[in-house]
């Protein structure tokens, strides 16, 4: 369990960085939410991202670890997103479609690892707050977990400038 451990201190010493001294188009993000395996019942699920802008067209890579529980057991996920904003990244509202995969660490209550691997693919929006802050709810589909609802809390430098004269 030494890798989602060392991913984890990684996401965190990136997501505690002064806002000044990340990139100009970073945005670090935590998550809570719910995840459902076929196999298993509902689970809580908790984490943190760290999404990467480049190019001027909307695409970012976000590497993302993600905690879930359910009483009897536990999974530690480290995926690699893939995400594409749909609108214009200066609007106050921004519709995203998130593609990723990754590994799944199931941890079960008798203490026995078992690694999985989990796709999916999903749809967000990203609600500005102000200038900094800002809420993204999401939804995802896949396999490892089968569907996914999570509430994005993140910041970043500055929103995106709207491009009009005030």
């Amino acid at each position: 369990m030494k890798r989602p451990c060392c991913i984890l201190a990684l996401l965190l010493v990136f997501t505690s960085l002064p806002l000044e001294a990340q990139p100009r188009s970073a945005e670090p993000r935590f998550h809570v939410g719910t995840a459902t395996f076929f196999e298993a019942s509902q689970h809580v699920s908790a984490g943190a991202s760290y999404r990467y802008y480049f190019g001027q067209r909307g695409w970012a890579v976000e590497p993302e670890y993600s905690f879930m529980t359910e009483g009897s057991h536990q999974d530690h996920m480290l995926l690699m997103n893939v995400v594409k904003d749909l609108t214009r990244p200066s609007r106050k509202a921004v519709l995203y479609m998130i593609m990723g995969g990754g590994t799944n660490f199931y941890r079960s209550a008798y203490r026995r690892t078992v690694v999985l691997g989990g796709l999916g693919w999903g749809m967000g929006v990203k609600i500005w707050a102000n200038d900094r802050f800002f809420i993204s709810p999401q939804f995802r589909v896949g396999h490892e977990p089968n569907f996914r609802l999570s509430l994005y809390m993140g910041f970043a430098r500055r929103r995106p400038p709207s491009g009009r004269k005030e």
